[in-house]
C-alpha cells in the first residue's frame, strides 16, 4: 500500500489556520447577529450574518482547493 503523501510545513500551517478561521466564523454565524449591520458606505448588503456566511463559504473553498505544490506556469516563446 502506498504511503500517504506528507505535506510541507507551510501547507499544514495554511490549512490549519484556514480551518481555525472557518470554525471561528461558523461559530460567530450561529450567534444572534440581528442587531449588527454593515454600513451602506461599504456594502449594499447590510446584514452582517450574510457577510460572515459568505466568508465561511470562501474559506472552505480555499481549504478544499489548497495544493502542496507550486502553481502551474505558462511558457511564452
Amino acid at each position: 500500500m502506498e504511503e500517504a503523501k506528507k505535506h510541507s510545513d507551510g501547507y499544514r500551517e495554511a490549512k490549519e489556520s484556514l480551518e481555525n478561521i472557518r470554525d471561528n466564523l461558523t461559530k460567530l454565524s450561529m450567534s444572534n447577529l440581528s442587531e449588527i449591520h454593515v454600513g451602506l458606505e461599504w456594502s449594499w448588503v447590510p446584514h452582517f450574518k450574510n457577510h460572515i456566511d459568505f466568508l465561511v463559504e470562501q474559506v472552505q473553498g480555499l481549504i478544499d482547493n489548497l495544493h502542496d505544490f507550486p502553481p502551474p506556469t505558462t511558457h511564452h516563446d
